[in-house]
């Protein structure tokens, strides 16, 4: 079990099909992340009712969630290992 305040990485092989294999770095998201963050999530708040959400979050109201969460509820970012590219993220509350 990780320390408190320690951030793991973990590394994931994910086959797309038999040609391309991704590898997937998830770990924990950092205020830098924020704007990519605000990005993805947006249309689900606009275009569908997964989120209770009415506006889509400015991307200084997600780097405000990401600094609250801090350890104990971390948002955690799958990004793709070679290019640094977030794919997606989850994130949990109390």
């Amino acid at each position: 079990m990780p320390r408190p305040g320690r951030r793991r990485s973990a590394r994931k092989p994910v086959r797309a099909d038999e040609s391309l294999v991704l590898m997937i770095d998830i770990r924990a998201a950092t205020v830098d992340d924020a704007n990519t963050l605000a990005t993805i999530y947006a249309p689900y708040v606009v275009m569908n009712v997964v989120s209770f959400e009415s506006e889509p979050p400015r991307v200084e109201e997600v780097r405000s969630r990401i600094e609250e969460a801090g350890d104990t509820y971390p948002w955690l970012i799958a990004a793709d290992e070679a290019s640094g590219i977030i794919l997606g993220y989850g994130r949990s509350k109390p």
